[in-house]
């Protein structure tokens, strides 16, 4: 009885376990539906982005192998010589025309005054010559104009003395008829005999200034025919002159070769040489971006070409430009794969890829392609028609 009666008590003793509060109970729940939301969020941040993926490759032609492309040259050298300045470095923009970089001159710079001088010579002693020549027509022309002139005085001269003579003739027959016949005294016989000899001698008199005078129009003839010959040499001066001229153009070339200038707009991508370097003609020393044309070539595999044309819509995006997507159009498809192009041409050789499908050059035009570089890395996508 005694060990019942210390059971009852120690049964009287016991304390119930205390409960846990309602506070307690609330931030369970609240710890377990955040997990439950982070879990949620996590398999949306896995799976959305992958759906988005599928169906964005499900509706467009993908080409990581894309470059951003511009119109870059090398700028070479006319003239082999040494350099004496370079104005300008790798990130500098130029204008058309403005001068890069200088070779030395000063030989070529002597030439030019060389040709300039006997240029200026040649031109000069052609000038005289026609000065002279034209003076010397007119003289000869003069010279003509009195000879022809004497000519025709003598010639009347002479016709005058002739009849002069015939009639003198004829009166002395008259007079040896009549003074055999006794009629006139020998006087007159002998006068008209007088007469007779001194036209015979004026007629012999104006036949000799008449041929005189011929002999001088011809004379001057001669000398007029002679200004051909010298008007032939005015033919030789001026084809020296135009050998000087081209002299004088070829020197100018030279020299201006020593310029190196840009072509057109742009800027310098890289420059090669420096103060003192000797340079060979055709040697690259400059590479510049020319104009302010961008485009995105885009190699596609040969087995998406049958899902794009040209006009097809185009989304670009860079690594360089990583909150910005370019919007474009396919502008050109290419006619050839890779496999007839050098690796140089292709931004990624076939060696490299993954697959080594022959790819085929797509260019995309680019709506706004402002703030980008030729050569940046561009991803492509190409609506699927």
């Amino acid at each position: 009885m005694g060990s019942a009666a210390r059971r009852s008590k120690l049964k009287t003793v016991e304390i119930p376990a205390p409960l846990a509060p309602s506070s307690t109970r609330k931030s369970r729940s609240v710890r377990r539906i955040a997990i439950y939301a982070v879990i949620a969020a996590a398999v949306l941040a896995i799976v959305v982005p992958v759906a988005l993926w599928a169906r964005y490759r499900v509706g467009y032609v993908v080409s990581r192998n894309a470059l951003v492309k511009g119109y870059v040259a090398d700028i070479g050298i006319q003239a082999s010589g040494v350099v004496t300045s370079v104005d300008v470095d790798a990130g500098d923009e130029v204008k058309a025309g403005q001068i890069l970089a200088r070779l030395e001159d000063g030989q070529l710079k002597a030439r030019v005054e060389r040709a300039k001088s006997q240029l200026d010579r040649a031109t000069l002693t052609l000038e005289v010559e026609h000065s002279s020549i034209a003076h010397e027509r007119r003289r000869l022309a003069s010279l003509v104009s009195e000879a022809s002139a004497r000519v025709a005085a003598a010639k009347a001269q002479s016709e005058a003395a002739q009849t002069r003579a015939e009639d003198a003739k004829d009166k002395y027959a008259l007079r040896q008829s009549l003074a055999e016949a006794g009629v006139i005294p020998p006087e007159e016989l002998r006068s008209a005999d007088t007469t007779r000899r001194t036209a015979n001698a004026d007629g012999a008199t104006a036949q000799a200034d008449q041929k005189a005078a011929e002999a001088g129009h011809r004379l001057a003839q001669v000398e007029s025919e002679g200004l051909s010959v010298r008007e032939q040499h005015l033919v030789v001066l001026e084809a020296e002159i135009a050998a000087y001229r081209a002299e004088l153009a070829l020197a100018e070339a030279d020299l201006q070769a020593t310029l190196i200038r840009a072509p057109e707009d742009g800027w310098v991508i890289r420059r090669a040489v420096q103060p003192g370097a000797s340079v060979v003609q055709g040697q690259p020393v400059f590479s510049l971006w020319l104009g302010k044309q961008l485009w995105v070539e885009a190699w596609i595999d040969e087995t998406d070409l049958a899902y794009m044309e040209v006009g097809s819509p185009a989304r670009v995006t860079l690594n360089s430009h990583p909150d910005r997507v370019f919007a474009g159009v396919v502008e050109s498809i290419g006619v050839s794969t890779d496999y007839e192009m050098p690796d140089a041409d292709v931004p990624q050789p076939r060696n490299e890829r993954m697959r080594t499908t022959p790819v085929v050059c797509v260019r995309i035009r680019l709506e706004s392609p402002e703030g980008l570089l030729p050569g940046l890395s561009a991803v492509v996508g190409i609506r699927k028609k």
